[in-house]
């Protein structure tokens, strides 16, 4: 188990995870989890629900830290409540997506 903080960029990461290029990787799902897991290709990556996640954590004190340690303890417990992961090419079409509407909006704001 590696424990730290790292920036979420390709520099970040590879810089946190060094020569480790297998493993397992929990992370929460939020705006960011798609570019965690293109960054990250080659682990084993489980996408934890946040808000089950929670509901099972409730009256923890959340930070980052315990978070981190409330994943790993119900990771290793085989009690996660994990998300969805789309494929890749459905994860790079919703991009796409999100980026015409953003243009759209941009282009039609008054």
């Amino acid at each position: 188990v590696k424990e730290g903080y790292t920036e979420t960029t390709k520099y970040g990461f590879s810089t946190f995870f060094g020569e480790t290029k297998t493993g397992n990787v929990v992370i929460e799902a939020s705006s960011t989890s798609n570019r965690v897991v293109s960054f990250l290709s080659g682990y084993n990556i489980v996408v934890a629900h946040p808000a089950k996640v929670r509901a099972i954590a409730e009256g923890v004190k959340k930070t980052d830290k315990i978070d981190a340690h409330v994943l790993l303890d119900l990771y290793e417990a085989h009690y996660l409540p994990t998300g969805y992961l789309a494929p890749i090419e459905i994860r790079e079409a919703r991009d796409l997506c999100r980026a015409r509407d953003m243009l759209v909006k941009h282009r039609t704001a008054v």
